[in-house]
């Protein structure tokens, strides 16, 4: 009946634990297309279009619908996935290609993600793989960070820094 499957679907759901997909910075973005696109990616041959595209372009690229818009914001710090990976990895592979962006646009609207992997000459699993990687390097310079202020310490160093012994504060 209709009671048991809304019952069962509901349970189910409170059962799963899922944890969220890593969220890319705007840096975190552009290093990790950088390192989908290591491995086969020539770049333009023209030398008119830039090979990779820096921050601003990306931005650009926002404006003129090429790529979807942040899933959230942090503050002020835009959030990105896998999808916005994937478009600019297309854009660029076909870019590469003599593609002009207006035809790339109307090719890539629309795409699934295993769509827009083929485009760009990769897969979806290299894709989470590279977003992993970075989600992971950047937990743990958060952590060394964290560990260096919450110690005093420098995170190169086992010394409290300079102005922290400085410090009047802590003494009685």
């Amino acid at each position: 009946s209709l009671d048991t499957v809304r019952c069962h679907c509901k349970k189910e759901s409170m059962t799963r634990t899922s944890t969220p997909p890593p969220q890319l910075t705007l840096a975190d973005l552009t290093e990790a297309l950088a390192s989908l696109l290591a491995e086969g990616y020539r770049g333009s041959a023209s030398g008119r279009v830039r090979d990779l595209p820096d921050a601003r372009t990306v931005r650009w690229y926002q404006t003129t619908g090429l790529v979807d818009r942040p899933h959230e914001y942090r503050g002020r710090t835009a959030l990105f996935g896998r999808r916005h990976l994937l478009q600019l990895a297309a854009i660029k592979t076909l870019q590469a290609s003599g593609f002009p962006l207006a035809e790339i646009q109307q090719g890539i609207a629309g795409r699934t993600d295993a769509e827009l992997s083929k485009a760009a000459g990769t897969t979806v699993k290299a894709a989470n793989a590279v977003i992993a990687d970075i989600a992971q390097r950047t937990a743990a310079a958060n952590d060394e960070r964290l560990r260096a202020a919450v110690t005093g310490t420098r995170p190169d160093q086992n010394e409290p820094t300079a102005s922290r012994r400085k410090s009047s504060f802590w003494a009685v």
